[in-house]
């Protein structure tokens, strides 16, 4: 029998008899022994293990759980009803009748604590029961999957992991191998393979949250970290969660980004030729120049000359050097004035580093650019090769093992080398072998050979991109290297090869490997001006790649330029010759003017043209000290206006005006300006120009008398002035030479003495002047109120000595006569001692007067006590007094809230005064301008610091003629520039401009620091809506009723009229014409709303009734009209109407008795007038 069919019978047997024990167990007794129900029930049990056993060995697939389950629970119940039986039975088999039930049950059924192999029917129930679960949460996970659900899958991802990981042992429990491999591949696997495609999705998710939260908590390298794995992992996610995982991590970045503070992270220098300098952000390429990235070598002042190429990722800039670098130097990198894509200044950087090079180049890739064209990048520059241009057979580049005519093209920004084979490689598989070339360092790079396929190109180039780089430039991108441009035409500007390469305005340049060309030309696209943010159209036909290929057909491309709204910035760099270079953030088309002022505010140079100076590579414009009158001049400081700066943007943005001082070297030679000898010959005093270097003046050698050196007189001595600006020579005898000569000295920049060697005639000091030619006329001007300012002449070879207050006398005229009418009491000399400001005992007039009016003061003096360095008294007679020029600088005296020139006490509301020290004016050209000027001077401010515009203020009274020369302005706030209510204004002059007082040489008011005033803030009432129209009393007129005296009307385009009641009669008017009524004006507040009103015929007067009008009996029937005109009409009865064209009107249809009206009609611009009315009669009807 087939062991098999033999299981299956006793099987079969056990069962039933099993079936009948658990029936009918006391009866099973009696009918079978014990050992039989054990047998029985130790088949059932076994079957329930063969229940999922022999189907997964015999179907290969897991049984229907409900029969497991069916014979797990008989299994139990034969297993319980087998003991009983053998407890009844008792017996000396008993124990070993339960050991062997016992056994079986734990082997088969279930024990508590099963080892392997043990309780195989529970282990395997609980191990499908726990595995369709899974499966459930696999199906579960995806369907969040498949519905897009990141959230939900996130979850269901990490409950997964967590029961693979820790619950699914329970698989590895279950007995029998192909069981426990069925259920692990039908569930764990399935659920494990779900589970590991998204491990990049959820990592992304997790790390990108992160990295927010991260960034919240200002824990940056944190996020730096998570952010890391993110920017790994997020090309590797699935297409169901694609895009908004890309999402979150460029919103994870942004965020990164946005919390950075801009800076440079690092500087490289690892080889000889190029450096790298790293970004922490992305930075914006305008700003990315040599004038704001600057190289020193070795402990040089002057920088390196290099170019400067930002990234395609825009966070590091290659520096290329133009000369080799030599190992070990010392390079010192300077960073200022770059800026983020976002507008962000980056922090200035200096960072030194050592120059090492100790690595041989490699070539990374080989790419083919066309049949003729191929793309090395390695990973240093190349050195040059000999010959370095031109086509050449090289020993270091071999194709299919043949050495080639070959063009190499090199570029150390990016580290490539482009191959231009004479001719073009055959269509299929080629080798390039590599060898001999070498870095800046020497290293050879090591010998290589690359496969690369030539494909065969039958298509004509294609331009794939343009870009707009400025308004006169685009940047043309082709799908392939262009050997002939043909015709391209940008904008309707037409180029063509002959422009490649040319010079002049229009011109064509292309890149190494000839894919990318750049269209110049002036006005290229700024003259589509906002257009081009729309639309630019390219054109282009017979554009032709190196293998021929050409578009013989005209083909368009169309894009637009970016539209740049940032303003460029400007920065000033002042070089030790006082050259000025200014910096510019971006590519200007205007350059833009400077304006060059001395410490005294004289222009020196007004309004220079930059465009002159202006190199477009660099960015700058490098303006010689010549051009700005910054040669030939003292250490000083000068102000420098740089305005009318515009980027090459289509917008053309405009930079503002940038003030800025600049402090001057000293580069002014020094003067010996005289040399005077005292009366007895012995004492020599030598004064300069300026302070001297004192170790060049003591110096003997440097002065000669005579035909001999100082410092061979015996007995000669030098004493040097205590200002370092005049030195005393004392001689043991008196000299007879007429002049001395000076030889090294020098300034305290250095600068050798102006007359070196040159002789210096000695003046006797009998002959030395100190009297009002000495003193420069222009500079006598009272300052202030009480200060009066006077410097000595120009090449006046001395300074101040001694100086007295009490020398110096104001007086009212140049006579003998003449009243004083100020003294001074108090000076102070400036450091060079050759300005001297007097304090008076008293003020003048702020117009610089002593009458107010036109008294004009006169500066002489009064002893000798105030001399000269070289002791000689100044002497000012009255007759030759010096006129004092006005030079007071007007001011804003006070700021009073209403008006105070109306006369009145009332404090007027939305309304403030100002007045001026002095009569103020802006010559402008007439009320409406001076107006303008000074409201735009004028910083008027809420209390919230917002400042109110020039349209919002109105100079409404002035206590002068005109506005120019008044000193007193009313000025008027509109309505709604301030809440209603109490407001706090200030009021100042931050920047003068063109408010100046009333000089013969106007000065410029100062600076006035904010002022404030408390003004009333009344809005301005609504239209009245009483107001309408009645008929007028007088024919051809209206009555405007519901008024008040408050009101004022106008008809049309007339003049405002008062209102002095509540209406106002016999207003001439026609039909259409339009009265407004209004709330007039009255304390500061501002005319009220107007409610207009349109004349109608009913709103006015008829005329009276015509006269003279006759009636008598008709020529043949009815009635006729006599004495009438055109323009009137008649009716019968209260009939229609009927227009009169003449002067009578014949055989009118009508009876006696009859009623009949004649009127004048009503035009387009009056009523019809009343009616005249009359009754026929039986005499004047026919």
């Amino acid at each position: 029998m087939d062991k098999k069919k033999a299981v299956k019978l006793a099987t079969a047997s056990a069962v039933a008899a099993s079936a009948f024990v658990a029936a009918n167990p006391h009866a099973s007794q009696a009918a079978t022994d014990v050992a039989t129900v054990v047998s029985q029930a130790k088949a059932q049990m076994k079957e329930a293990y063969y229940t999922y056993s022999h189907t997964v060995t015999e179907t290969g697939k897991l049984p229907n759980i409900s029969d497991v389950y069916a014979a797990y629970n008989k299994a139990k119940q034969a297993y319980a009803n087998a003991v009983a039986v053998v407890n009844k039975a008792g017996g000396a088999k008993k124990d070993a009748y339960l050991a062997d039930l016992q056994a079986t049950y734990e082997t088969y059924v279930f024990k508590a604590n099963p080892k392997s192999g043990e309780a195989r029917v529970a282990t395997y129930i609980d191990a499908y029961n726990y595995a369709t679960k899974l499966d459930a949460m696999r199906q579960e996970l995806k369907a969040a999957v498949d519905a897009k659900d990141l959230k939900k899958a996130g979850e269901l991802y990490h409950k997964i992991s967590y029961e693979l990981k820790t619950r699914t042992v329970i698989l590895d429990r279950v007995y029998g191998q192909t069981t426990r491999e069925l259920l692990r591949s039908q569930f764990k696997a399935e659920a494990q393979k779900l589970r590991d495609s998204l491990v990049y999705d959820i990592t992304v998710s997790m790390k990108a949250r992160e990295a927010q939260d991260a960034v919240k908590a200002g824990n940056l390298d944190k996020a730096k970290a998570a952010l890391d794995q993110v920017n790994q992992y997020v090309s590797k996610v699935t297409d169901a969660f694609k895009a908004e995982l890309q999402k979150a991590a460029q919103d994870a970045n942004a965020a990164y980004e946005a919390a950075l503070t801009p800076k440079v992270e690092s500087v490289s220098a690892i080889n000889l030729k190029s450096a790298v300098i790293k970004f922490n952000k992305e930075v914006d390429e305008k700003t990315v120049t040599t004038s704001t990235i600057k190289v020193y070598k070795n402990n040089s002042t002057s920088a390196e000359t290099v170019t400067v190429t930002l990234s395609e990722d825009k966070k590091s800039a290659v520096v290329v050097f133009n000369t080799t670098l030599q190992q070990s130097d010392s390079l010192k990198f300077v960073v200022e004035g770059v800026k983020t894509t976002d507008g962000k200044d980056l922090a200035k950087y200096e960072q030194t580093v050592t120059v090492t090079d100790t690595t041989a180049p490699e070539v990374t890739d080989v790419k083919v650019l066309s049949s003729k064209s191929l793309k090395l990048t390695t990973t240093e520059p190349i050195d040059a090769l000999n010959p370095d241009t031109g086509f050449a057979v090289r020993t270091e580049v071999k194709v299919d093992g043949v050495s080639v005519p070959v063009e190499v093209v090199r570029d150390a920004s990016d580290n490539s080398v482009v191959l231009n084979f004479g001719q073009s490689l055959s269509v299929g598989e080629h080798k390039l072998a590599i060898s001999g070339l070498k870095d800046y360092a020497g290293f050879k790079i090591a010998d290589k050979e690359f496969s690369f396929t030539i494909a065969a190109d039958t298509t004509a180039p294609t331009v794939t991109a343009a870009k707009v780089v400025d308004a006169n430039t685009v940047e043309v991108t082709f799908s392939e290297p262009v050997s002939n441009i043909g015709t391209v035409t940008i904008a309707g500007t037409q180029f063509t090869q002959s422009d490649v390469g040319a010079l002049g305005a229009k011109t064509v340049s292309a890149n190494k490997d000839k894919t990318v060309y750049t269209f110049k030309n002036t006005g290229l696209i700024s003259s589509l001006g906002l257009g081009a943010l729309v639309e630019v159209q390219l054109k282009y036909q017979n554009v032709t790649d190196v293998e021929g290929n050409k578009n013989t057909t005209e083909q368009t491309f169309k894009f637009k330029a970016e539209d740049d709204t940032t303003v460029p910035t400007v920065t000033l760099n002042l070089k030790t010759d006082n050259t000025l270079e200014v910096l510019y953030s971006e590519s200007v088309s205007n350059a833009g003017t400077i304006t060059v002022k001395d410490s005294k505010g004289t222009v020196l140079v007004n309004k220079l043209a930059l465009s002159t100076y202006y190199n477009s590579t660099d960015k700058k414009a490098t303006v010689p000290a010549s051009a700005l009158q910054f040669d030939n001049k003292d250490a000083g400081s000068y102000t420098v206006v740089i305005e009318g700066v515009k980027d090459a943007s289509i917008r053309a943005n405009e930079a503002p005006a940038i003030t800025s001082t600049v402090t001057i070297k000293d580069v002014k030679a020094p003067t010996a300006q005289t040399a005077v000898l005292s009366a007895d010959g012995k004492t020599i005093d030598i004064y300069f120009s300026e302070a001297m270097d004192t170790a060049t003046l003591s110096n003997k050698d440097n002065y000669v008398l005579g035909s001999g050196f100082l410092s061979s007189i015996s007995g000669a001595t030098l004493t040097v002035g205590t200002d370092a600006k005049s030195v005393k020579i004392t001689l043991p005898t008196a000299t007879s030479e007429t002049n001395i000569k000076v030889l090294g000295l020098k300034d305290t920049a250095g600068n050798i003495v102006y007359n070196f060697n040159q002789p210096i005639p000695l003046t006797s000091v009998s002959s030395i002047t100190f009297n009002q030619t000495s003193i420069d006329a222009a500079t006598v001007k009272a300052v202030a109120p009480n200060k009066i300012e006077l410097s000595l002449a120009a090449g006046y070879a001395y300074t101040f000595g001694n100086v007295d207050p009490s020398t110096f006398a104001l007086y009212d005229a140049q006579s003998n006569t003449a009243n004083a009418k100020y003294v001074a009491t108090a000076y102070e000399l400036s450091a060079d001692k050759k300005k001297l400001t007097l304090t008076l005992n008293g003020n003048l007039y702020t117009n610089g007067t002593f009458d107010g009016a036109s008294g004009t003061l006169y500066l002489a003096t009064t002893n000798s006590l105030t001399t000269n360095s070289a002791g000689k008294a100044l002497s000012i007679a009255k007759t030759a007094g010096l006129a004092v020029a006005d030079a007071i600088k007007p001011t804003v005296s006070k700021v009073e809230a209403g008006d105070t020139l109306d006369g009145d006490t009332t404090v007027e509301a939305n309304t403030f005064t100002v007045t001026f020290s002095e009569p103020i004016q802006t010559a402008g050209s007439g009320d409406a301008v001076d107006e303008a000027n000074i409201l735009n001077e004028l910083a008027v401010r809420d209390a919230s610091g917002k400042l109110l515009a020039a349209s919002q203020l109105d100079i409404v009274d002035h206590d002068g003629t005109n506005i120019d020369g008044s000193k007193v302005l009313v000025i008027q706030i509109a309505d709604g520039a301030l809440d209603v209510g109490s407001n706090t204004i200030t009021v100042g002059i931050p920047v003068p401009r063109v408010i100046t007082d009333m000089a013969s040489t106007p000065n410029l008011i100062e600076e006035v620091a904010p002022k404030s005033v408390t003004v009333s803030t009344v809005a301005a009432p609504v239209a009245p809506s009483s107001a309408t129209l009645a008929v007028g009393t007088n024919a051809g007129t209206t009555k405007l009723t519901g008024v008040d005296n408050t009101m004022e009307y106008k008809v049309g385009a007339g003049s405002w009229t008062a209102i002095t009641g509540t209406s106002v009669d016999n207003i001439s008017v026609n039909k259409g014409d339009v009265i407004q009524v209004r709330v007039a004006a009255k304390d500061g507040v501002s005319a009220g709303a107007a409610k207009s009103i349109t004349v109608d015929y009913a709103n006015i007067k008829p005329a009276a009734a015509p006269t003279g009008i006759a009636l008598a009996a008709a020529t043949n029937t009815g009635t006729k009209l006599t004495g009438v005109a055109a323009g009137m009409e008649y009716r019968v009865n209260n009939g229609t109407w009927v227009a009169i064209t003449g002067t009578t009107v014949d055989n009118i249809a009508a009876a006696a008795g009859d009623t009949i009206e004649v009127r004048v009609a009503q035009t387009a611009t009056q009523p019809a007038s009343q009616s005249y009315t009359h009754v026929l009669t039986a005499g004047e009807v026919k």
